[in-house]
């Protein structure tokens, strides 16, 4: 490859390692939120007049305590895969595959957890109205957030891979014109 391209691709994989990492922060960050909030909804879970609103409550924060770890784990993996690439730039296709794989985990548990989290909005405003903090805000759009950075990752892998082939063919012309000499 071209090295300008080389470089401006390896900055390009460390910012987004970069962005992987923070979303594996904001991802360990929800699932403390989820946490802290099964804990107090059990609290109040008593006092609730809908108990089984209570339950499907308590149901819809154990799965999104899962998609949180497992959004965590798999971010802060593929953000090690990336610095290792930019590193080691033989690894580009296979980290363009893998980012791919990784957007569209992303988009697909941020979209789905989002959604789930959508639907009980008054839930939250119903077991935690003497809570001033945001724990529906940050969980919702905080998802949100990480399908679009899934996008993102699926967007900007279609463009290195794109981009592999075309420095490749320019390298390979210039060694063979430089071989024709």
């Amino acid at each position: 490859m071209l090295p300008k391209y080389l470089a401006r691709i390896r900055v390009g994989i460390v910012l987004l390692s970069l962005l992987s990492l923070a979303t594996a922060i904001l991802n360990s960050i929800d699932a403390l939120f989820v946490e802290i909030l099964r804990d107090q909804s059990r609290g109040s879970r008593a006092t609730a007049t809908t108990g089984t609103c209570a339950a499907e409550f308590l149901a819809l924060q154990r799965s999104v305590s899962y998609m949180a770890v497992t959004s965590a784990i798999t971010t802060t993996l593929f953000a090690i895969l990336g610095l290792v690439t930019a590193i080691n730039p033989a690894w580009l296709r296979k980290y363009s595959v893998c980012q791919t794989i990784q957007g569209i985990l992303l988009v697909s548990m941020g979209g789905y957890a989002a959604e789930r989290v959508r639907g009980c909005g008054a839930e939250f405003g119903r077991l935690f109205v003497a809570s001033n903090s945001p724990y529906y805000i940050v969980i919702y759009y905080g998802y949100i957030a990480q399908a679009a950075y899934g996008f993102l990752l699926m967007t900007t892998s279609l463009v290195f891979a794109a981009m592999i082939p075309i420095c490749e063919d320019t390298r390979d012309s210039r060694l063979q014109a430089l071989g024709s000499c």
